[in-house]
Protein backbone atom coordinates (compact mmCIF):
# COMPACT_ATOMS: atom_id res chain seq x y z
CA UNK A 1 0.00 0.00 0.00
CA UNK A 2 1.26 3.46 -0.80
CA UNK A 3 1.80 5.31 2.45
CA UNK A 4 1.22 9.02 2.04
CA UNK A 5 1.06 9.73 5.76
CA UNK A 6 4.09 12.01 5.68
CA UNK A 7 4.86 14.37 8.53
CA UNK A 8 6.37 17.82 8.21
CA UNK A 9 9.88 16.56 7.54
CA UNK A 10 11.59 16.89 4.17
CA UNK A 11 11.11 13.81 1.99
CA UNK A 12 13.23 13.66 -1.17
CA UNK A 13 12.43 10.93 -3.68
CA UNK A 14 15.32 8.84 -4.92
CA UNK A 15 14.76 10.11 -8.45
CA UNK A 16 15.36 13.67 -7.19
CA UNK A 17 18.19 12.68 -4.86
CA UNK A 18 20.22 10.93 -7.56
CA UNK A 19 20.09 14.04 -9.74
CA UNK A 20 22.03 15.83 -6.99
CA UNK A 21 24.32 12.99 -5.85
CA UNK A 22 26.23 11.46 -8.71
CA UNK A 23 29.32 9.93 -7.09
CA UNK A 24 29.69 6.16 -6.72
CA UNK A 25 30.59 6.62 -3.05
CA UNK A 26 27.34 8.47 -2.29
CA UNK A 27 25.29 5.91 -4.18
CA UNK A 28 26.95 3.03 -2.35
CA UNK A 29 26.29 4.68 1.01
CA UNK A 30 22.62 5.10 0.06
CA UNK A 31 22.40 1.43 -0.95
CA UNK A 32 24.01 0.29 2.27
CA UNK A 33 21.52 2.25 4.38
CA UNK A 34 18.60 1.22 2.17
CA UNK A 35 19.59 -2.40 2.73
CA UNK A 36 19.74 -1.86 6.50
CA UNK A 37 16.19 -0.46 6.30
CA UNK A 38 15.10 -3.41 4.13
CA UNK A 39 16.55 -5.92 6.59
CA UNK A 40 14.81 -4.12 9.45
CA UNK A 41 11.47 -4.25 7.63
CA UNK A 42 11.80 -7.91 6.66
CA UNK A 43 12.75 -8.88 10.20
CA UNK A 44 9.57 -7.15 11.40
CA UNK A 45 7.33 -9.02 8.96
CA UNK A 46 7.23 -6.27 6.35
CA UNK A 47 7.74 -6.83 2.63
CA UNK A 48 8.78 -4.00 0.32
CA UNK A 49 6.47 -3.98 -2.69
CA UNK A 50 8.14 -1.32 -4.84
CA UNK A 51 11.75 -0.39 -5.53
CA UNK A 52 10.76 2.30 -7.98
CA UNK A 53 12.82 5.48 -7.64
CA UNK A 54 9.60 7.43 -7.04
CA UNK A 55 8.60 5.19 -4.12
CA UNK A 56 11.81 5.52 -2.09
CA UNK A 57 12.62 8.60 -0.04
CA UNK A 58 15.59 10.10 1.76
CA UNK A 59 14.37 11.97 4.84
CA UNK A 60 15.79 15.39 5.74
CA UNK A 61 18.73 14.71 3.41
CA UNK A 62 19.99 12.19 5.98
CA UNK A 63 21.39 9.20 4.10
CA UNK A 64 20.69 6.97 7.10
CA UNK A 65 16.95 7.65 6.94
CA UNK A 66 15.61 5.70 3.98
CA UNK A 67 11.87 5.27 3.62
CA UNK A 68 10.35 2.62 1.37
CA UNK A 69 6.89 3.96 0.72
CA UNK A 70 5.08 0.91 -0.69
CA UNK A 71 5.16 -1.91 1.83
CA UNK A 72 2.96 -4.75 3.06
CA UNK A 73 2.68 -6.17 6.57
CA UNK A 74 2.70 -9.96 6.17
CA UNK A 75 3.26 -10.70 9.84
CA UNK A 76 6.10 -12.98 8.73
CA UNK A 77 7.97 -12.54 5.45
CA UNK A 78 8.46 -15.92 3.68
CA UNK A 79 11.98 -16.74 2.52
CA UNK A 80 10.88 -16.48 -1.10
CA UNK A 81 9.76 -12.88 -0.53
CA UNK A 82 12.98 -12.01 1.33
CA UNK A 83 14.92 -13.39 -1.62
CA UNK A 84 12.75 -11.38 -4.02
CA UNK A 85 13.30 -8.19 -2.00
CA UNK A 86 17.08 -8.70 -1.99
CA UNK A 87 17.09 -9.40 -5.73
CA UNK A 88 15.00 -6.33 -6.52
CA UNK A 89 17.24 -4.22 -4.32
CA UNK A 90 20.21 -5.47 -6.36
CA UNK A 91 18.48 -4.36 -9.55
CA UNK A 92 17.83 -1.03 -7.87
CA UNK A 93 21.59 -0.78 -7.27
CA UNK A 94 22.32 -1.44 -10.93
CA UNK A 95 19.78 1.18 -12.06
CA UNK A 96 21.21 3.65 -9.55
CA UNK A 97 24.80 3.19 -10.71
CA UNK A 98 23.76 3.37 -14.38
CA UNK A 99 21.23 6.17 -13.88
CA UNK A 100 19.48 7.06 -16.06
CA UNK A 101 18.77 3.51 -17.19
CA UNK A 102 15.89 1.73 -18.92
CA UNK A 103 14.27 -1.39 -17.45
CA UNK A 104 16.41 -4.51 -17.97
CA UNK A 105 14.83 -7.95 -18.43
CA UNK A 106 15.63 -10.33 -15.57
CA UNK A 107 16.63 -13.22 -17.81
CA UNK A 108 18.82 -11.02 -19.98
CA UNK A 109 20.50 -9.53 -16.92
CA UNK A 110 21.21 -12.95 -15.43
CA UNK A 111 22.70 -14.29 -18.66
CA UNK A 112 24.74 -11.16 -19.37
CA UNK A 113 25.72 -10.04 -15.89
CA UNK A 114 29.38 -9.67 -16.86
CA UNK A 115 28.39 -7.04 -19.41
CA UNK A 116 26.90 -4.94 -16.58
CA UNK A 117 29.49 -5.66 -13.86
CA UNK A 118 31.46 -2.54 -14.77
CA UNK A 119 28.69 -0.43 -13.21
CA UNK A 120 29.31 -1.67 -9.66
CA UNK A 121 32.19 -0.79 -7.32
CA UNK A 122 34.92 -3.35 -7.99
CA UNK A 123 34.80 -4.77 -4.45
CA UNK A 124 31.03 -5.34 -4.69
CA UNK A 125 30.89 -7.15 -8.03
CA UNK A 126 31.09 -10.60 -6.42
CA UNK A 127 28.13 -9.77 -4.19
CA UNK A 128 25.85 -8.62 -7.01
CA UNK A 129 26.96 -11.50 -9.21
CA UNK A 130 25.94 -13.90 -6.45
CA UNK A 131 22.51 -12.30 -6.11
CA UNK A 132 21.67 -11.66 -9.77
CA UNK A 133 23.44 -14.51 -11.54
CA UNK A 134 23.40 -17.28 -8.94
CA UNK A 135 20.27 -16.53 -6.93
CA UNK A 136 21.94 -16.01 -3.56
CA UNK A 137 19.98 -14.41 -0.72
CA UNK A 138 22.30 -12.27 1.41
CA UNK A 139 21.68 -8.72 2.57
CA UNK A 140 24.18 -6.21 1.18
CA UNK A 141 24.86 -4.81 4.65
CA UNK A 142 25.80 -8.31 5.89
CA UNK A 143 28.17 -8.74 2.95
CA UNK A 144 29.72 -5.33 3.64
CA UNK A 145 30.14 -6.13 7.33
CA UNK A 146 31.89 -9.43 6.65
CA UNK A 147 34.14 -7.79 4.07
CA UNK A 148 35.21 -5.05 6.49
CA UNK A 149 35.74 -7.59 9.24
CA UNK A 150 38.00 -9.69 7.00
CA UNK A 151 39.99 -6.63 5.97
CA UNK A 152 40.45 -5.67 9.62
CA UNK A 153 41.56 -9.21 10.47
CA UNK A 154 44.14 -9.14 7.68
CA UNK A 155 45.44 -5.80 8.90
CA UNK A 156 45.61 -7.13 12.44
CA UNK A 157 47.52 -10.25 11.36
CA UNK A 158 49.94 -8.18 9.28
CA UNK A 159 50.63 -5.78 12.14
CA UNK A 160 51.34 -8.69 14.50
CA UNK A 161 53.73 -10.30 12.04
CA UNK A 162 55.57 -7.00 11.61
CA UNK A 163 55.62 -6.45 15.36
CA UNK A 164 53.80 -3.15 14.85
CA UNK A 165 51.17 -3.53 17.56
CA UNK A 166 50.61 0.23 17.72
CA UNK A 167 48.99 0.12 14.26
CA UNK A 168 45.88 -1.64 15.57
CA UNK A 169 46.01 -0.54 19.18
CA UNK A 170 43.21 -2.20 21.15
CA UNK A 171 41.02 -2.84 18.10
CA UNK A 172 39.64 -6.39 18.03
CA UNK A 173 38.30 -7.40 14.58
CA UNK A 174 35.86 -9.82 16.22
CA UNK A 175 34.26 -6.88 18.03
CA UNK A 176 33.61 -4.81 14.91
CA UNK A 177 30.10 -3.36 15.39
CA UNK A 178 27.47 -4.16 12.81
CA UNK A 179 25.83 -1.22 11.02
CA UNK A 180 22.72 -0.41 13.00
CA UNK A 181 20.03 2.13 12.21
CA UNK A 182 17.40 0.41 14.33
CA UNK A 183 16.38 3.46 16.33
CA UNK A 184 16.11 5.55 13.18
CA UNK A 185 14.13 2.89 11.32
CA UNK A 186 11.92 2.14 14.32
CA UNK A 187 10.90 5.78 14.55
CA UNK A 188 10.58 6.27 10.80
CA UNK A 189 8.45 3.19 10.14
CA UNK A 190 6.62 2.57 13.42
CA UNK A 191 5.24 6.11 13.55
CA UNK A 192 4.21 6.25 9.92
CA UNK A 193 4.50 3.44 7.46
CA UNK A 194 3.70 0.55 9.81
CA UNK A 195 0.39 2.15 10.69
CA UNK A 196 -0.50 2.42 7.01
CA UNK A 197 0.62 -0.98 5.70
CA UNK A 198 -1.75 -3.69 4.61
CA UNK A 199 -2.11 -6.30 7.32
CA UNK A 200 -2.61 -8.99 4.68
CA UNK A 201 -3.21 -12.06 6.86
CA UNK A 202 -5.75 -10.16 8.93
CA UNK A 203 -7.59 -8.89 5.85
CA UNK A 204 -7.72 -12.39 4.34
CA UNK A 205 -9.12 -13.79 7.58
CA UNK A 206 -11.82 -11.11 7.75
CA UNK A 207 -12.81 -11.68 4.12
CA UNK A 208 -13.01 -15.42 4.72
CA UNK A 209 -15.22 -14.89 7.77
CA UNK A 210 -17.55 -12.57 5.87
CA UNK A 211 -17.87 -15.08 3.03
CA UNK A 212 -18.85 -17.77 5.52
CA UNK A 213 -21.46 -15.49 7.08
CA UNK A 214 -22.88 -14.66 3.65
CA UNK A 215 -23.05 -18.35 2.72
CA UNK A 216 -24.95 -19.15 5.93
CA UNK A 217 -27.31 -16.24 5.32
CA UNK A 218 -28.09 -17.45 1.78
CA UNK A 219 -28.56 -21.02 3.02
CA UNK A 220 -31.20 -20.10 5.60
CA UNK A 221 -33.00 -17.52 3.46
Amino acid sequence: MNNENFDQRNYISLVDWVSMHDSMEEKREFLLNADIALKYLNSNGIKVESFDFNDIFIVDDNIREIKFNVITDLGNVPDVDVKSNIYNESKLALYLYLYPCDEIDDGFLKNHFKDFSFAFPADDVSYYQGIIERGASVYFSDFDYQKRKMELEKLSDASKKDGNTDLMGDVDPSMLPRPNNDEINKKLYREGAFAMTIALPTIISIIGFLICLFALYMHFN
